[in-house]
């Protein structure tokens, strides 16, 4: 499957600028139940004629993670009301809405990075796509294949474990992972909302 067909379309997307302050960022987070926030500029592109063409083009300058927010709180120098840009990764992991989900999977893995940006040719922002999104993919192929193969009397022995794209499916995953589900409470704990919760 392409990246176009199960990405975040960038309306959906949520967004900051560089501006917005780390507390903003936070706040996004925690109200959209979400561990990446893309930080963007919004401009408006020249047309041949140097006129300026109507249509609102959005550029993404980096991105910043729940990991990115647990760094900056262990900076003495950073606080919560300084701009956003202070503590964004720059280093954007990127992709083309054209690409296959495994070609995005491996340049996220290469990468060490959870989310891939979608950009397309001009360098503006399609949407975004997360490794749980390249996870719910996977499963969707492996429950079609399980159909495929019940309906033809074939079935994976246990001796065989199946496999998709490098991937073990077999493998049990708590999907749920406690360090995501807690992002609310570390960050509690860590005193970084205090101010303001």
């Amino acid at each position: 499957m392409k990246v176009a067909g199960f990405m975040t379309p960038v309306a959906k997307v949520i967004t900051a600028v560089p501006e917005d302050s780390v507390r903003r960022v936070m706040d996004l987070m925690l109200k959209h139940n979400i561990s990446a926030v893309v930080v963007v500029k919004y401009e408006y592109k020249r047309t041949d004629d140097d006129s300026i063409d109507e249509t609102l083009f959005i550029r993404p300058l980096g991105i910043i993670t729940k990991s990115d927010l647990l760094l900056a709180y262990h900076e003495p120098e950073i606080n919560i009301n300084h701009p956003c840009r202070v503590i964004m990764s720059e280093h954007l992991t990127t992709c083309s809405p054209n690409m296959d989900r495994d070609e995005v999977a491996a340049i996220m893995e290469s990468s060490k990075n959870h989310h891939a940006i979608v950009i397309d040719e001009s360098g503006y922002f399609q949407g975004i796509v997360s490794s749980w999104d390249i996870t719910v993919q996977c499963a969707k192929d492996h429950q079609d294949g399980e159909k495929s193969s019940t309906t033809m009397g074939q079935t994976d022995s246990p001796s065989s474990p199946s496999r998709l794209s490098g991937y073990d499916i077999t493998r049990p995953v708590d999907l749920r992972d406690q360090a995501d589900c807690s992002f609310r409470a570390q960050m509690e704990h860590a005193g970084v909302f205090h101010s303001v919760l």
